[in-house]
């Protein structure tokens, strides 16, 4: 009796238990994280993605803050009183950068990313959690630097927080919603679009903020505590990935 003389149906192999792949996994994790060869460090990791993301991605972050610090530091020369001016500049800096890293968040989610998931030994969803992270990360700190040089301004640091921030989580809604269903270059488009329009609104807007601390603190607290709960959430998600 040859192999072409036994049945197909023979050939099938049950599928493992769900207790012995998990097992699996726990093995080839500990293995990993001994080996030499292979770092599978958090650290290394996320060097690995900083270095995928490029180096025209933090020069772009760094023309942006130097763009917006210079027109911040023009418009508190020009305007003493510095809140007509200084307002709408600053709602346009969330915005900005959002269309600059919702491409880069589009990019995790394409075929593309095959051999940098081969070459970083995480599955694309914990290199698409790490890339938001490190995007998130960057994006919150050049904002805060922004904020820093509203401090010769009159606007007062609660009413330019809410201007940089509340047009910034409007915009982090916007890609979450997106990039969850839409992949590639129309999620970036679309995204872009909308973020756009959610910047233009917002410094149309923020001239009419005033120092009311009862108007403009509950915005800015609700949705800064949404964005950050929904990044903690699809981070969280990607990071509970097996190797």
């Amino acid at each position: 009796m040859t192999h072409t003389d036994i049945p197909f149906e023979d050939y099938r192999i049950a599928p493992p238990a769900p207790e012995q792949l998990e097992q699996c996994r726990r093995a080839a994790r500990r293995q990993l994280s001994v080996s030499s060869l292979r770092d599978t460090r958090l650290r290394t990791a996320l060097r690995t993605q900083a270095e995928y993301l490029g180096w025209w991605f933090w020069a772009a972050q760094g023309c942006i803050l130097a763009l917006f610090s210079f027109f911040i530091l023009y418009a508190s020369v020009l305007w003493p009183s510095g809140q007509e001016p200084v307002l709408p500049i600053l709602a346009m800096a969330g915005p900005v950068l959002t269309v600059f890293s919702a491409p880069h968040l589009a990019k995790s989610e394409l075929f593309g990313m095959a051999e940098l998931e081969s070459a970083c030994l995480y599955p694309l969803p914990r290199l698409t959690a790490l890339r938001l992270l490190l995007v998130g990360l960057s994006d919150f700190a050049v904002l805060c630097a922004v904020l820093l040089f509203c401090a010769g301004t009159a606007a007062g640091w609660l009413a330019c927080a809410a201007a940089l921030f509340i047009p910034f989580n409007l915009s982090c809604f916007v890609c979450f919603a997106v990039l969850g269903r839409l992949r590639g270059y129309p999620a970036s488009l679309t995204a872009g679009g909308l973020i756009a329009g959610i910047g233009i609104a917002c410094s149309n807007a923020a001239s009419s903020i005033r120092g009311d601390v009862a108007h403009i603190a509950g915005p800015l607290v609700f949705t800064t505590a949404v964005c950050v709960a929904l990044f903690y959430l699809r981070i969280r998600r990607g990071m509970k990935e097996a190797v």
